[in-house]
């Protein structure tokens, strides 16, 4: 449990899909319900929120449902997951139902030799899409995905695939964007279908609503609209500058001005690279001080702080693809790929200076990244954020000289602190201009030697305000 210790601070310890389809499926490898028993006891014995990954667009290729929807087209259980008859092209050959693509690539359908009938699969093809449509569906998810966790003594969940749980009914070909391609996006039928805010509403009334929990857009959220208490926003990766960058933070902390709503923040999660490799400066030279410049951000934005597993701990991606006599063409896929491959942000989490940064005292599946040495969870903390919560947790969010492209500063205002923010998202040195009246007392920096008037690079500064 000394892990449990290090992680307090942050209140919120979330645990992954794998893990608890393991604990259910009987496999212990990804450990057992007394594990999970006794982590459920030992966080709530230090006053922490356990929260869960829920998981119920799909199931694996591998669970027991499938395996009774695949059975027959007679199964009882046929229509957990969503099938449709194949089409015949004009020789006779069988086509899938439509055109629609996953998200990933390649046909949203594939073919099941033994019912000879194609299923959905929005995701990778072992991730059957479940059918919500389906009541008796709806009710087992209900009970062994919620209730049982509930239960348990979990406090809520992180509802994953939130917006994909209606389907579009008639399964009609999406319209042809690529007319070099058989099969076309179809993410209009993937997503926020018609019956996407009902069914999140009978999951509020049947399950939520009976627990003292927290569970697109501010329908999702809104307490009147009774579906889910808050919704993470998150930024994709696009390519930014520093003014699209700050509307998209005020964007975030914004949606829910007015409303009885409540936000999250945080700025990476396990499908996206390291935060650190999309928003900054990755040369040795300035690679830590820039991750505590993102640290000090998103720790200073109104909302419930969702740390991804120490994705501001200055953690890069792992470079460990290499180059061959192609030379530039393979210096851009490794680019590439370091930006956008899923698995380098799923590399073992760094808690200690020990070995495998103390993830495991077994060989891990993907190796620790090379500066588990020097940062890890036991570096961390969030003490100013708990300190100020009043202003940096609930208070009302301003961003000043939004068109400057160098330099981000915001002011918190709170009923007890106000609190001034300044960062530099650049490898230069700039100037340091007062935008607020008041006296300042510096909090937080990743400066060591300040100089006042002047930000170095990818300086941060945390100041409280008074008269």
């Amino acid at each position: 449990m000394t892990i449990l210790n290090k992680t307090k601070k942050a209140t919120v310890y979330q645990i992954w899909t794998a893990f608890l389809q393991g604990l259910q499926l009987g496999l212990p490898k990804y450990g057992t319900m007394e594990d999970m028993d006794n982590l459920i006891d030992e966080c709530h014995k230090r006053c922490m929120k356990l929260i869960l990954d829920l998981v119920i667009n799909h199931t694996s290729s591998e669970h027991q449902w499938f395996k009774e929807s695949r059975s027959s087209k007679d199964s009882r259980k046929r229509d957990r997951h969503i099938w449709q008859p194949p089409k015949c092209d004009e020789a006779g050959n069988t086509m899938p139902p439509n055109n629609w693509s996953l998200h990933f690539s390649e046909s949203a359908w594939e073919w099941d030799e033994g019912s000879q009938e194609y299923y959905l699969h929005f995701l990778a093809k072992t991730q059957p899409d479940l059918n919500l449509e389906n009541e008796a569906t709806k009710q087992a998810i209900y009970k062994t995905a919620l209730t049982f966790w509930f239960e348990k003594g979990a406090e809520g969940f992180r509802i994953d695939t939130a917006d994909m749980y209606s389907k579009q009914p008639t399964f009609e070909n999406a319209p042809i964007v690529f007319p070099c391609r058989e099969i076309q996006p179809a993410d209009q039928y993937s997503s926020n279908g018609p019956r996407i805010h009902e069914f999140h509403k009978d999951m509020f009334s049947q399950v939520t609503s009976k627990y003292d929990v927290m569970t697109d857009k501010l329908k999702y959220v809104s307490a009147k609209e009774g579906e889910m208490n808050m919704m993470e926003d998150k930024f994709g990766f696009i390519g930014y500058d520093l003014v699209d960058f700050k509307k998209a933070v005020l964007n975030m902390c914004y949606f829910i001005k007015g409303t009885d709503a409540w936000s999250t923040i945080f700025i990476g999660n396990h499908d996206q690279p390291r935060s650190i490799s999309r928003f900054g400066d990755e040369s040795s030279e300035w690679l830590f001080k820039h991750g505590k410049l993102l640290a000090t951000m998103i720790t200073t934005l109104t909302g419930t702080l969702f740390l991804y597993h120490l994705d501001i701990c200055t953690i890069n991606y792992l470079a460990k693809y290499k180059e061959g006599k192609t030379g530039e063409e393979l210096k851009v896929l490794k680019r590439n790929i370091n930006l956008l491959a899923r698995d380098n942000s799923r590399n073992p989490v760094q808690w200690n200076a020990s070995k495998n940064g103390g993830f495991s005292t077994g060989k891990p599946w993907m190796r620790v990244n090379d500066s588990y040495k020097y940062i890890n969870a036991a570096s961390q903390a969030l003490s100013v954020r708990k300190e100020l919560k009043d202003a940096l947790i609930h208070g009302e969010l301003d961003i000043l000289s939004i068109e400057n492209m160098e330099v981000l500063s915001y002011v918190k205002t709170g009923f007890e602190f106000i609190v001034y923010v300044v960062l530099n998202f650049t490898n230069k040195k700039v100037g340091f201009n007062k935008l607020v009246d008041g006296y300042l007392d510096l909090v937080l920096t990743n400066q060591a030697k300040l100089i006042t008037e002047t930000l170095s690079p990818w300086e941060a500064r945390v100041y409280t305000v008074s008269n």
